[in-house]
């Protein structure tokens, strides 16, 4: 586990105890590392104040007054560190940040999105305990490295320079490559490393408080179900259920990210239907409830709700707008059906759905760019394409009604309608 914490990590946890602070990795980035996949972010804990974490960094890196290397633009503690960039699927930018956080502790959450004050803790224990779930509330210290051979090895591996204040590294003899720290220790007060190893998520402490403090952390479990492939706990899992009324004072640019998460997730289909069964799914897009239970025809066996969540599954693109315009571009049917049965109809769905898809993405505060896309894509989802039939015109008609830039994503949302 070590080799895999960056250089860049170990020198802002050795600048901080070398001041004579704690100074701890915690959180994903430790949940990440115990389950051997790649951090996407770094974080780390520290009963170090704000302002001293800026001073300690003021000169790291080669910064300067004009271009410092910290940034402080919140109420809750962090400072944002500029390391040079080493993270392999970090935000395009020309540095990459690490996230310093002093030990706090959480007062009431009124309205349910953000602590009514937040005051600095003393100790790790108490910071652990404001965590959202077990796997996230695990914490790792590491000792000093002994040798350059460490750093070199880092430097190798993550492909980065070590920042101005490192030492550069010289090749490792064999000898000096046998030593590079002296101990590991983690805090994991709550079990997390069990529950990870067990694909478990459940909260820290009581589930009622801990999604009453903040809504959005049900929606996050749900997100991390999708993403991981983990079980909800049974009595985390009744929580979502009895507090997702507390959705509906959530802004609608948090529930979109962490919609966006679950829509790009392996098991994203998973994540959806997660989210009807837990009925949150009712705050996010109720447009999709209404296809629960509604039969279709003869050229279909699942119902619009059950065939939209497959449509997704099965979509073959990796792009937003793709699996957005898959999960929604049946999402009219529920209102332009017409009779019972294997005769029932449903014309003009594909473009009464534009206008509800757009409404829905409008709603969740979506770019004008991505709306317009998958509005293109769920309007134009009924091409006929049958090749016995189909001329050149046709096809020509069609490329200039959707543009050639957009075929390719047209025909995968034809794939995931049929595969669904």
């Amino acid at each position: 586990m070590l080799k895999k914490i960056p250089v860049q990590v170990i020198e802002v946890l050795e600048e901080l105890e070398k001041s004579g602070f704690e100074a701890y990795v915690v959180g994903g980035c430790v949940r990440d590392l115990i389950m051997d996949r790649i951090p996407k972010d770094w974080d780390v804990a520290t009963n170090s104040k704000p302002d001293e974490v800026q001073r300690i960094f003021s000169s790291f890196a080669g910064a300067t007054e004009d271009k410092p290397a910290t940034f402080y633009e919140n109420d809750f503690g962090t400072v944002g560190l500029k390391v040079p960039k080493f993270m392999p699927n970090g935000p395009e930018r020309e540095y990459d940040v690490i996230e310093i956080t002093t030990y706090r502790i959480e007062s009431k959450y009124s309205d349910k999105r953000r602590p009514d004050a937040v005051r600095f803790a003393k100790t790790l224990e108490e910071d652990l305990s404001r965590r959202d779930f077990t796997m996230n509330a695990v914490a790792l210290k590491i000792a000093q490295p002994q040798s350059s051979a460490f750093r070199y090895e880092h430097q190798k591996t993550f492909g980065v320079q070590l920042t101005k204040q490192s030492k550069t590294p010289n090749v490792p003899s064999d000898n000096s490559s046998k030593s590079s720290f002296s101990g590991l220790e983690i805090i994991d007060p709550y079990d997390g490393q069990k529950d990870i190893k067990n694909k478990i998520i459940r909260t820290v402490g009581n589930a009622d408080e801990r999604f009453d403090e903040d809504a959005l952390r049900m929606m996050r479990a749900i997100r991390f179900h999708a993403e991981l492939g983990f079980e909800i706990e049974k009595n985390t899992f009744e929580a979502i259920q009895k507090n997702s009324k507390h959705m509906a004072h959530i802004a609608m640019e948090r529930i979109k990210d962490e919609l966006v998460k679950i829509i790009l997730s392996e098991n994203a289909s998973e994540g959806i239907d997660m989210l009807h069964k837990t009925g949150i799914l009712e705050y996010v897009i109720p447009e999709l409830e209404k296809g629960v239970g509604v039969k279709q025809n003869r050229h279909h066996i699942y119902t619009i709700y059950q065939h939209s969540i497959l449509a997704l599954k099965y979509c073959p693109s990796k792009k937003l707008e793709v699996r957005l315009a898959s999960l929604l571009h049946d999402i009219a049917k529920p209102q332009t059906k017409r009779g019972e049965g294997e005769f029932s109809t449903f014309y003009n769905h594909d473009h009464v759905g534009a206008r509800v898809a757009e409404k829905i993405l409008d709603r969740l505060r979506f770019s004008k760019e991505i709306i317009q896309k998958v509005k293109l894509l769920v309007d134009q989802h009924m091409f006929y394409y049958n090749p016995e039939e189909v001329g050149d015109a046709s096809v020509r008609r069609l490329i200039k009604k959707v543009g050639l830039e957009n075929m390719k994503d047209l025909i995968d949302v034809r794939i995931a309608d049929r595969l669904g």
